[in-house]
């Protein structure tokens, strides 16, 4: 109070406004919000950016939507991307190994083979 009267911007009677701004989780501002509401003087009031300002809440809440939007069609073209990249690996890279195993498979049953008909 010291400083609000000792500057010479308000006198004795002057109309004087005090603003705070809380930052949390949701939860917990809502619960607060709930808590100081009982205990506040009929010229106190408790607002939020949506009561308070309802054209920037809403573009707030148009953000939002907007962001989690965005954020779901990047995670979407994440996926597609690593199904391309394994397709383009699996064609490149194992396939080629693959068919070198399967060659390496049926070398070794006609060679068993062979080998099983020369003793019988």
């Amino acid at each position: 109070m010291k400083e609000i009267t000792g500057n010479r911007n308000s006198a004795t009677g002057s109309h004087v406004h005090y603003y705070f701004q809380f930052a949390g989780e949701a939860k917990a501002l809502t619960e607060f919000k709930q808590w100081i509401k009982p205990q506040l003087n009929p010229s106190q009031r408790i607002l939020d950016i949506h009561e308070d300002r309802p054209e920037l809440g809403s573009a707030l809440n148009r953000a939002e939507r907007y962001l989690g939007l965005s954020s779901t069609l990047v995670i979407l073209i994440s996926g597609v991307a690593i199904a391309m990249a394994t397709r383009r690996y699996t064609s490149v890279i194992l396939m080629p190994l693959l068919y070198c195993a399967a060659w390496a498979v049926n070398r070794m049953k006609y060679s068993g083979f062979i080998a099983v008909s020369l003793l019988s």
